[in-house]
């Protein structure tokens, strides 16, 4: 009993240690994530669902009540599996993958557990039609970041409907073609029944349909 309530404690520590975020709302202040036993909607679910592997321990032991006013002050918030290689996400998540990972490489700082928590994540809406490159000078301003690939992954598992809307750019990560720097992205691969598809284009192309997904930088 005495652990169940030092991890609430350790818990309401990390939701309450925020600052106040230039895009809007407020952001966890603590880089370490939230314990992956905290459900945030049906995630844990649809790891299950998905087929991935889960930890040992007991991740429903409990569950904190968040309040609907706290929801909106962290934003959407997604948990990511950061050790799982692409390939097998991609296969569990029904994805077809087209990079030749031994050329690909995350920009950002992964956490050293399999598990993290990102926060105020946009699908890229809010930058729709514009290219990567015109934006990463905007998200660092706005103290955000572009989500790596594995984060994309997991932007997909929790709204598998998504690419229906736009298509996204994950620029914290990087595909190396011979001739130029390219960055992944996911969209639905119109020769395979609209298959969702992870694949990789140029850092200044600029579409209607495609947004960079990104999410508050710690």
């Amino acid at each position: 009993m005495c652990d169940l309530f030092d991890n609430i404690n350790n818990l309401y520590y990390y939701i309450f240690s925020t600052i106040k975020s230039e895009y809007g709302g407020n952001v966890i202040k603590n880089s370490q994530p939230l314990p992956p036993q905290v459900l945030w909607g049906n995630q844990l679910d649809n790891l299950r669902r998905c087929g991935y592997p889960l930890p040992a321990y007991d991740e429903v032991a409990f569950e904190i009540p968040f309040s609907e006013e706290l929801k909106l002050k962290l934003g959407p918030a997604l948990l990511v599996d950061y050790e799982t290689p692409i390939a097998k996400q991609c296969q569990l998540l029904g994805i077809e993958n087209y990079l030749n990972l031994t050329h690909h490489k995350d920009w950002g700082m992964k956490p050293r557990s399999r598990w993290g928590w990102i926060y105020e994540v946009d699908d890229g809406r809010k930058v729709l039609g514009r290219s990567p490159n015109n934006v990463i000078e905007e998200f660092n301003r706005n103290k955000r970041r572009g989500l790596m690939t594995v984060e994309g992954l997991a932007l997909y598992r929790e709204n598998p409907d998504l690419l229906l809307n736009h298509f996204v750019d994950l620029i914290g990560s990087r595909y190396f073609r011979t001739e130029d720097v390219c960055v992944p992205h996911l969209h639905l691969n119109g020769n395979e029944l609209n298959r969702p598809s992870l694949v990789y284009g140029p850092l200044g192309a600029d579409n209607p349909k495609w947004g960079s997904a990104s999410c508050v930088r710690e």
